[in-house]
């Protein structure tokens, strides 16, 4: 194996099972032969990452008949291999992977090779618990994986290591491996030469941006790895490209394994294409004509899913389709791919509305490309068509940059949203300010807003500012929901969940109309817990400095209290006749209220519990 041949050494290695286990063979008997001839496989091994993992692999898998497996790397692995080793030097790499791709066992032959052959070298692992990191007999664990992959080699070519409980260091290069499991700190202070972030998905979800945070400074090169759990957490948005959209992208999908692409097989308007045309289908195969590229190995594993958005998760590398969403699961996500281009459209103007800073007195609106007011609305003279009635749904951040702050306008004769306010950076007391002028340009519209967190304080100025035309809090055990004299929306579990069931039921029958295309694309990220409460994915990220949870500001609680609004409002509806009778009460007066109270006890078997 001289030098000139190097170039070539790992193309010299079989890739048929029997053929490589002969190869092996004579390389062990080569390296058992002289110490020249040990001395030029390791230097082979340290240029030639191919030559070590195709000659000296393997991997376990518990699920065969003979569980000892030599690593013969596919193609697609190949590939990955190479991409990952380049990745040391170059930067950040995301992996977005199909299941049993075999991504965690090449990223840590990556890291095992040069720390068995490099100088000075220092990696870390990092995985969701302890277990996962180093548990002595669990082959899940990566540890077991590495002893694994030392044990398989001859003592010739393995060296000496110290090995202690997450620690792994090679006494002949002074290179090491080190674990550790996912916390808020983790790799706080180290320095490492590339660190692997291995199934990145499954971190619970505030661990995953804290160690996004935390793993920043640590190296230059961090290896993202997952597999989609859902439309939520850090590894969805920085394999979707909203967080650090500079990391590199790798893709494994299931297609590019030979075994699970065998048969390969798609159908496009119900007209089926072979793709595998050396693959003998039984005459009775019962394709599944369903416009998603498919095999009988994808089909077998369909039949044995246990729950739906299993195959969107393990295989189709599906952010949206690998978790129950509020408003995606069945065919929500049609629906709102539907609204996308029905209902949803470019504001017509956007800008700022321009008021006296004493008075709150509307002056004017100023277009400007970066202004945080869209209109969908044509105005008269400056402003909105007089005489036209407005509700607004307000949704409260802490203004500290890290969630929205939303108000959404909507024409109470129609439920058409014409109007969007979204700051991330402005505080509840400023934004009460902006909202009782908007209000006031908007004809005194009728303000909802939840009244918690950032939101109590925003009530109060709304109320020290004197407007007045707001909702109150109803109660919520009594049959009929009265009026109590506490303003805003008060959103336990059971009113949260009956205040975006109603608006979903909304958009689906068209009767409210959401021009905001930004606002129907939020909706894929409100998602079902475990315990069965309904959250804004992006609400669990602890980045948010004032831990704002289930108060985070979007879109679609805006836009679901604007359509309590509406439908709580004074007036007639859509598609009711103007009142005419004399004698109506002021908004908020004795008399308006107890009108209300009458109204809600007529409606109280359908009435929902706010």
């Amino acid at each position: 194996m001289a030098e000139g041949g190097l170039q070539t050494a790992s193309q010299r290695v079989p890739r048929t099972l029997a053929e490589n286990l002969a190869y092996r063979r004579k390389v062990l008997e080569l390296g058992a032969s002289s110490e020249s001839a040990r001395r030029e496989l390791r230097l082979t091994c340290k240029k030639d990452l191919l030559f070590w993992c195709n000659v000296f692999g393997w991997t376990y898998d518990p699920r065969e008949s003979s569980p000892h497996i030599p690593f013969i790397a596919w193609p697609f692995q190949e590939v990955l291999l190479q991409q990952l080793d380049a990745a040391i030097t170059t930067g950040d790499v995301c992996i977005r992977k199909s299941r049993d791709m075999g991504v965690s066992w090449c990223t840590l032959m990556v890291f095992l090779r040069r720390t068995q052959f490099e100088l000075g070298q220092t990696f870390g692992v990092v995985s969701r618990n302890a277990d996962y990191v180093d548990a002595k007999a669990d082959p899940k664990s990566l540890f077991w994986k590495l002893d694994y992959l030392l044990e398989r080699q001859p003592q010739w070519l393995r060296g000496t290591w110290v090995r202690n409980l997450m620690h792994l260091v090679c006494k002949e290069t002074g290179s090491g491996i080190h674990g550790e499991s996912t916390t808020g700190k983790v790799a706080r202070g180290a320095r490492l030469t590339a660190l692997l972030l291995d199934e990145f998905s499954a971190f619970e979800i505030p661990d995953g941006y804290a160690a996004l945070a935390s793993t920043e400074a640590a190296t230059k090169c961090r290896i993202i790895n997952g597999t989609p759990q859902g439309s939520v957490g850090a590894y969805r948005d920085v394999a979707n490209g909203n967080l650090a959209p500079g990391i590199e992208k790798i893709t494994v999908h299931w297609t590019q394994h030979p075994l699970k692409a065998k048969g390969l097989y798609k159908s496009k308007d119900g007209v089926l294409e072979i793709l595998d045309k050396t693959y003998r289908f039984p005459t009775d195969y019962k394709f599944v004509l369903d416009g998603k590229t498919r095999s009988p190995e994808y089909d077998l594993a369909e039949s044995r899913s246990p729950v739906a958005f299993f195959m969107a998760q393990e295989w189709d590398i599906s952010f949206a389709g690998s978790q129950a969403g509020f408003f995606t699961s069945g065919s929500g996500e049609k629906r709102l791919a539907e609204l996308e281009t029905s209902t949803g459209r470019p504001p017509d103007a956007v800008g700022e509305l321009e008021y006296h800073t004493e008075s709150l007195t509307p002056v004017n609106f100023i277009p400007m490309l970066d202004g945080r007011l869209s209109l969908w609305v044509q105005l008269h003279d400056g402003k909105p068509l007089p005489g036209k009635q407005y509700v607004m749904g307000c949704d409260v951040a802490a203004g500290t940059g890290a969630s929205n702050s939303v108000i959404s306008v909507v024409d109470s004769a129609n439920g058409e949203k014409v109007a969007e306010w979204v700051s991330a950076n402005t505080d509840s007391h400023e934004m009460a300010r902006v909202t009782v002028a908007l209000a006031r340009w908007f004809n005194e519209a009728y303000l909802v807003w939840e009244a918690i967190g950032p939101g109590y304080g925003y009530g109060k100025v709304i109320l020290d500012e004197g407007y007045r035309n707001i909702y109150f809090r109803r109660e919520e055990v009594t049959v009929v929901k009265r009026i109590t004299q506490q303003p805003g929306v008060w959103p336990t579990p059971k009113v949260k969940y009956a205040l975006l069931e109603s608006y979903r039921q909304a958009l689906w029958d068209g009767m409210f109309i959401n021009r905001s295309r930004d606002a129907i694309r939020e909706c894929r990220e409100y998602i079902y817990l475990s315990d069965g409460r309904i959250v804004h994915s992006r609400s669990l990220a602890t980045l948010d400095p004032s831990g704002a949870k289930d108060n985070h500001g979007d879109r679609v609680i805006a836009d679901a209290l604007a359509w309590l609004g509406y439908r709580d409002r004074p007036g007639p509806k859509a598609g009711q006749a103007e009142s005419t009778t004399e004698g109506t009460y002021p908004v908020n007066s004795f008399g308006w209220r107890q009108e209300q109270e009458r109204q809600e006890a007529r409606a109280s078997k359908t009435a929902m519990c706010f």
